[in-house]
């Protein structure tokens, strides 16, 4: 019966034991084959030429992979997908067995135990190859420059590795298709290059605990998927064979937390992570124009200057993380227009001044805004200068009871001056007092006859 089957769907079960040997016995040929999330356990099997999808995912399967890549059946296979992540497998990525499988387009041999480097002929011998996800293993050195050859390229998961040297320069300038790049976790330095700037399908960069240093290019604003409000799609999702595939998920961390996203990540979901790294300069007024963008964390690193005036713009943030930095100056009025965050940290930084009043601003705890000793005014108890209640009168007089005082201190001055300045004159001078004294004597005389 086995070797009749086109589609085969035993996932999420409780199967166990050894994988049986009919995978390498199918004469028909395009066959779909799902057996993820069992307990398999024992080597990888050997599959026949004619499987098309061999999905083999979160089981307890151990051994080299090697034995599954060097041993074909036949010279020529039709493989598309290979999904053996969540896995034991250790040894290295082979050198020269990818020969036989030049069809890939989707490799996730995620969450293993594999070692060594990645190999240069997979950049050569891949060229048609879409997802490569080997996250979450021990593989070191450099990255190929190889894979420069597979221009098809569509999403890349190396995080959780011990990669090194430089981000290299050919990712943007011969990756035109790329929408995630996910480094997170491995031992990159120096800058960012400024090349990542040509990925203008770019949904997801993570490039998190790493140790780069350097600014961030204010050439990211070219990052036109990010910069659109509308719901992103892909004509990779449509025309390729992975359209039929859910890929495994991809953890990423936005709102504090870690989380799994599957093929509705390239879908909808766009996020920036340059966390714990050694970032440094002013935060770019560019990255303001990424409009689409619904998470960003620039946390732990060396960032200066104020908070973008215009972060407000970004309104569909839904996390934002900007804690353990040096910012400083006051919190733009604009992020009161931030309506849909969800998590916010801007923890240990020099901020000062008012926290602007929102609702969704206002809705967070201290936690959130801790460590920035000139904020003042709620969701802190700390109330800003305007608001602080008048001392008592003994602390500090009253502006209205000093002027009384100097009131009732200048009338009896005023009063002396101005009767001995008219008197004074009189007394002094004899023709003045006798006009004056005429004047009045003239006044009697008019009254007296009415």
């Amino acid at each position: 019966m086995f070797s009749q089957f086109f589609y085969l769907n035993l996932s999420y079960n409780q199967l166990h034991g050894e994988l049986p040997n009919f995978l390498q016995t199918i004469n028909i040929g395009w066959v779909e084959i799902y057996l993820s999330s069992n307990r398999f356990k024992g080597r990888l099997p050997l599959i026949s030429s004619n499987v098309e999808k061999l999905d083999l995912s979160n089981n307890s399967i151990s051994g080299p992979i090697s034995f599954l890549l060097c041993n074909p059946v036949s010279e020529t296979n039709d493989l598309l997908v290979l999904d053996l992540s969540r896995n034991l497998l250790s040894g290295e990525l082979p050198q020269y067995c990818w020969f036989y499988w030049r069809s890939l387009i989707l490799i996730s041999l995620g969450s293993n135990t594999i070692t060594g480097k990645i190999p240069s002929s997979m950049g050569s011998l891949l060229v048609q190859l879409q997802s490569l996800q080997l996250q979450n293993n021990y593989i070191s050195g450099e990255l190929p420059s190889s894979l420069r050859n597979c221009t098809w390229l569509v999403k890349i998961d190396l995080g959780e590795n011990g990669l090194t040297g430089r981000i290299p320069t050919w990712m943007g300038e011969s990756l035109p298709n790329l929408m995630v790049l996910r480094l997170r976790y491995n031992k990159f330095h120096d800058g960012i290059p400024r090349e990542l700037c040509h990925l203008t399908s770019l949904q997801v960069l993570d490039l998190a605990y790493n140790n780069l240093s350097g600014s961030i290019p204010r050439c990211f604003s070219n990052f036109s998927a990010m910069a659109s409000k509308r719901n992103l799609h892909s004509g990779y999702y449509t025309f390729s064979p992975l359209y039929r595939y859910r890929e495994t998920d991809t953890e990423l961390v936005t709102k504090g937390r870690e989380f799994g996203y599957g093929y509705t990540l390239l879908i909808q979901f766009t996020i920036m992570d340059l966390s714990k790294n050694s970032l440094s300069g002013e935060i770019p007024e560019e990255l303001t124009s990424l409009i689409g963008l619904r998470s960003l964390n620039l946390s732990w690193n060396r960032f200066t200057g104020k908070i973008p005036q215009k972060i407000g713009r970004m309104s569909l943030l839904e996390s934002l993380d900007f804690s353990e930095n040096r910012l400083s100056g006051l919190i733009p009025q604009s992020m009161a227009n931030l309506t849909f965050l969800g998590f916010l940290n801007l923890s240990y930084n020099n901020l000062s001044g008012k926290i602007p009043t929102s609702t969704q601003l206002q809705r967070f705890t201290e936690l959130n805004y801790m460590g920035n000793q000139g904020l003042c005014d709620p969701p802190l108890l700390k109330k800003c200068n305007g608001d602080e209640q008048p001392q008592p009168p003994e602390a500090e007089e009253d502006e209205d009871w000093v002027e009384m005082k100097w009131f009732y201190v200048s009338l009896p001055l005023g009063i002396v001056v101005g009767f001995w300045g008219f008197w004074g004159v009189l007394v002094v001078n004899k023709s003045w007092r006798f006009a004056y004294f005429g004047f009045i004597d003239g006044l009697g005389h008019k009254f007296c006859k009415f």
